[in-house]
């Protein structure tokens, strides 16, 4: 069984050949220290079954920057995130400012 037969299998309450390997979450510079080029690299180095997305949805040719130098954004829920070195963004900037911004946010449609 190769990974994603392992990892289909087992969501599919099904028996896999063994447990899948699945890892949430590596740091930038984790993926640097073990001398990989990114996240696809990083999945192959350590053989692991399955991986979060995290990072590499930011490396995308169309994503929304703000400011593409500072990696700033804004998420579809109004928030101002940047990106550093870390797996996830932080936070800058809440969209809501006081209570009574809540009757005035306008929360994001659910896809599809």
């Amino acid at each position: 069984m190769n990974g994603y037969e392992r990892m289909k299998t087992a969501l599919e309450k099904g028996l896999p050949d063994r447990p899948p390997l699945f890892e949430l979450s590596i740091a930038n510079s984790v993926i640097r220290g073990l001398g990989c080029r990114d996240y696809f690299d990083v999945i192959d180095s350590l053989n692991v079954d399955g991986m979060t997305l995290n990072q590499v949805i930011y490396e995308k040719k169309d994503f929304p920057w703000i400011d593409p130098v500072k990696r700033i954004f804004r998420d579809n829920w109004g928030c101002l995130l940047a990106l550093g070195e870390e797996p996830f963004p932080f936070l800058l900037e809440w969209p809501l400012k006081d209570v009574d911004d809540i009757t005035r946010f306008p929360p994001p449609r659910p896809p599809g």
